[in-house]
């Protein structure tokens, strides 16, 4: 979208402007993807942990590497909801319909 609204004003003649990346929506794109990178790594560790003589110490920790990954993911989408919610409070008919 970005580039395709940068090809219209250019071609109407207009100085190019595109829109900068919020800090808010940055840090959804990063907590999210730590999330997925914390989830995959805690899965291949509990494959390596099924090949161990004494996999116990293994899933003491590895359980909570699951919620950290969890609460990552979750972090993320909070901040995505409430980058997405700001718009939404300016306009008063949609806020009094979903009760923002």
């Amino acid at each position: 979208l970005r580039s395709g609204g940068g090809e219209v004003q250019e071609s109407m003649g207009l100085v190019v402007r595109t829109l900068r990346m919020p800090p808010s929506a940055m840090g959804f794109i990063a907590l999210m993807a730590a999330g997925v990178m914390v989830s995959i790594a805690q899965f291949v560790l509990y494959l390596v942990a099924t090949s161990v003589d004494d996999p116990a110490p293994w899933f003491a920790w590895l359980g909570p590497l699951r919620e950290i990954g969890l609460a990552l993911i979750l972090a993320g989408i909070v901040l995505g909801w409430r980058r997405r919610r700001e718009p939404l409070r300016r306009c008063r008919w949609y806020a009094r319909r979903l009760r923002l």
